[in-house]
């Protein structure tokens, strides 16, 4: 999460977008203005380059249905503990 100073939080989502970014904005008075950061390949490929670690990538799909039918032996042998989706914009 990002927590912009001043009046910039539209302008600042809208250049993390243009980066190519996922990002949301919550705009409550208990959240204080945030900008949410969410896993894309566009984050993942920042931080590899940076030498963070991150997990691997199960692939690509078109839909939530091949995700699920594409690991549903990884998810039935109890490989890991599930699956983090992400969507790249």
């Amino acid at each position: 999460m990002i927590r912009p100073t001043g009046d910039n939080l539209n302008s600042l989502a809208s250049s993390l977008t243009k980066a190519g970014l996922a990002v949301g904005l919550d705009k409550t008075e208990e959240s204080d203005n945030l900008i949410r950061v969410y896993m894309n390949s566009t984050l993942k490929d920042m931080l590899t380059k940076r030498g963070y670690p991150v997990v691997p990538l199960a692939g690509h799909y078109d839909s939530f249905y091949d995700c699920v039918v594409s690991n549903l032996q990884w998810m039935k042998d109890g490989r890991g503990e599930g699956l983090v989706l992400a969507m790249d914009i």
